[in-house]
C-alpha cells in the first residue's frame, strides 16, 4: 500500500476529512469525518476549518505524506480561452492579463492556473484552448495561511463541488457530446461542463432551495448555448449527473429529466473505480459506499492523483521538476521524439545498407561460381569456389615446378629447355615447332647424321621419349634434314 494522503473538501456547509491509502486493487479508508461549518462567516472565510483540522490532525498523525484541498467553487473564476501557442511557461506568462480582460480585477491581485483542452481544440486553431481560472490572492492566502498553521502543505489546492467527481466521469463515460456534472450545495449550484473526456468549463449559479428544478433547468439550458457558441459546435446535451449532499434523489434527477428532456442521473463514484475498496478499523461498520457526494469528491482527489490525472492547481509545492517539466515538457517531448526519430533512421539506414551489400555479395558469389565452373567443368560439387580454385591453382604450380611435360606446361618453358639441352658445339638449325595435346614434333637440319644422334641423346637426357621420325640428306644444301617427336604425355617428365 501506498503512504497515506490526507484529503480536505472544504464545503459551503461541511468539512470533509479522508485519510486513505492505496494499492494496485485495493483503495483503503483509513480515516473519514464530515463537520458542520460555522453559519454565520463571510464568504471567502476559513477560520473554522482550523479547530476542525486541528482535530483531525490530533487523531490520525503523521500517517500521511500528501495533502490535498478543496474549497467551494465560487471562489472561482472561469473563462475558455483560445491562445496562440500551446507551450505551458508561455501560457503561464500571460495567462494573469489574458484573464484580467473578463475578470473585475486587476492582473496582479489575483492567482492563476489552467488546464489543456488538447482533446477538445480542432485542428484549425493555430494555438491551444484552455480552461483556465482565477483565484482573489486574498481568498488563497486566507486558506494557504490556515494551512501553513497547521503544518499542512498542500499538494493540490484545487476547487471543490464535484470538481474531482466531474474528472472522473468525463474520463470514465463513453457518452458523446455534451455532458454536464451538477453539483449541489445550499443555494447553489456548480455546472462542470464535459465533452470528449474532458472538463472543458465550470460555473456557479445560485438556486432558489425551495424550487430549484426551475432554476437548475434555467442555467443548464444558458450554459448549454453558451458553450456551443464558444466551442463552435451543435454537440447535443446527452446527458446530466447530479451530486452533492441530498441531491440525488430519484424524484429530483425525473423532475430535472422531464423539465429538459435530457436523461438525468446520480453520480456513482464506485461504479467508475474499479477498484476493493475497504476501511479502516477506526471505521467499524461503516461502507464508503454510503459516502455522500462531497466525501465522493474527496475520494475523487485521491482517485486523480492514483491515476496521474491533471486539473486545477493553485498550490506553490510543486517540485522543482515539475515546475521545469511543466515550462519545457513540450521541447523535452519533441526533442525525445526527434532523437527516436534519429535513431530508427539510422537503425533503418544501416538495415538498407546491410541488405544491399548482401545482394552484391550474392551477386558476387554467383558470378565467382560461374567462372569457378566455366575454368573446372569436371567439378561437380562447389562450396568453396575461391578455396577450391586456389587448391586447383597450386597443385598445377605443383605439377610444373615438378616437371611435368603435360598439356599445362608452356611453349616458352619447352623452348628454354630445348636451348639449354642442346651443346653450343652442335651444328643445328631448328626450322619448325609444332605442338600438339600430347607431343611435340620438332624439324630442322644438322651437318651430319652424327650431328642428329648426339642432338637425340642431348633431349632424353631431359624428355622422357624422344623419337626420329626422319633424317635424310639434302645434296643441294649438302646438309642432313630430319624430323623429331617428343612425347608430352603423363608420363613425360624432365629428367
Amino acid at each position: 500500500m501506498s503512504s497515506g494522503m490526507l484529503i480536505v473538501d472544504i464545503g459551503r456547509d461541511q468539512v470533509a476529512c479522508i485519510l486513505m491509502t492505496y494499492g494496485i486493487k485495493e483503495i483503503k479508508v483509513e480515516y473519514l469525518s464530515s463537520d458542520p461549518r460555522e453559519d454565520d462567516l463571510k464568504e471567502g472565510e476559513f477560520s473554522d476549518c482550523r479547530s476542525v483540522l486541528s482535530s483531525v490532525k490530533t487523531h490520525i498523525g503523521d500517517r500521511f505524506d500528501k495533502c490535498f484541498i478543496s474549497i467551494p467553487a465560487n471562489q472561482f473564476s472561469f473563462r475558455c480561452l483560445e491562445l496562440p501557442f500551446k507551450g505551458a511557461q508561455k501560457i503561464n506568462q500571460i495567462l494573469g492579463h489574458e484573464l484580467e480582460k473578463y475578470l473585475p480585477v486587476e492582473a496582479g491581485s489575483f492567482d492563476a492556473t489552467f488546464s489543456l483542452l488538447a482533446k477538445n481544440t480542432p485542428k484549425k486553431v493555430k494555438g491551444t484552448r484552455i480552461a483556465a481560472a482565477g483565484l482573489d490572492h486574498l481568498k488563497f492566502e486566507a486558506i494557504t495561511s490556515m494551512a501553513d498553521a497547521l503544518d499542512l502543505l498542500p499538494d493540490v489546492l484545487t476547487p471543490g463541488s464535484g470538481y474531482s467527481s466531474a474528472q472522473i466521469f468525463a474520463r470514465c463515460s463513453e457518452t458523446p457530446g455534451l455532458m454536464c456534472f451538477l453539483y449541489m450545495e445550499t443555494e447553489l449550484a456548480s455546472i462542470h461542463v464535459m465533452r470528449n473526456k474532458e472538463i472543458i468549463h465550470s460555473r456557479t449559479v445560485l438556486i432558489n432551495p425551495d424550487d430549484s428544478v426551475p432554476d437548475m433547468a434555467h442555467h443548464l439550458t444558458q450554459t448549454y448555448y453558451w458553450i456551443n457558441d464558444q466551442f463552435d459546435c451543435e454537440d447535443p446535451l446527452s446527458l446530466i449527473v447530479l451530486s452533492g449532499n441530498g441531491s440525488t434523489e430519484a424524484s429530483l434527477c425525473e423532475q430535472l429529466s422531464r423539465s429538459l428532456g435530457v436523461p438525468v442521473q446520480p453520480f456513482d463514484l464506485f461504479a467508475c473505480v474499479n477498484k476493493k475498496w475497504t476501511t479502516g478499523v477506526g471505521l467499524g461498520a461503516f461502507s464508503v459506499r454510503d459516502c455522500n457526494g462531497q466525501c465522493q469528491n474527496a475520494l475523487a482527489m485521491g482517485i486523480n492523483e492514483m491515476q496521474g490525472a491533471t486539473g486545477y492547481n493553485f498550490s506553490r509545492r510543486d517540485s522543482g521538476l515539475t515546475r521545469f517539466f511543466q515550462a519545457h515538457g513540450t521541447r523535452l517531448v519533441v526533442s525525445l521524439a526527434l532523437f527516436v526519430v534519429l535513431i530508427l533512421s539510422f537503425s533503418l539506414y544501416s538495415v538498407a545498407t546491410i541488405s544491399v551489400m548482401e545482394k552484391e555479395i550474392n551477386r558476387l558469389n554467383t558470378d565467382i561460381n560461374q567462372v569457378f565452373s566455366s575454368v573446372f567443368p569436371g567439378v561437380k560439387t562447389i562450396v568453396d569456389p575461391v578455396a577450391q580454385m586456389q587448391v586447383k591453382l597450386d597443385a598445377l604450380q605443383q605439377e610444373r615446378n615438378a616437371g611435368d611435360m603435360g598439356q599445362h606446361l608452356l611453349n616458352i618453358d619447352i623452348l628454354n629447355e630445348i636451348s639449354r639441352t642442346l651443346p653450343a658445339s652442335l651444328d643445328i638449325q631448328l626450322n619448325r615447332f609444332v605442338r600438339n595435346k600430347n607431343n611435340l614434333r620438332i624439324t630442322g637440319n644438322a651437318d651430319q647424321f652424327n650431328t642428329i644422334d648426339k642432338m637425340k641423346h642431348a633431349f632424353e637426357s631431359r624428355f622422357a621419349d624422344v623419337d626420329i621420325n626422319s633424317a635424310s640428306m639434302d645434296k643441294k644444301v649438302n646438309r642432313v634434314k630430319f624430323s623429331v617427336t617428343i612425347s608430352l604425355g603423363n608420363k613425360a617428365r624432365f629428367q
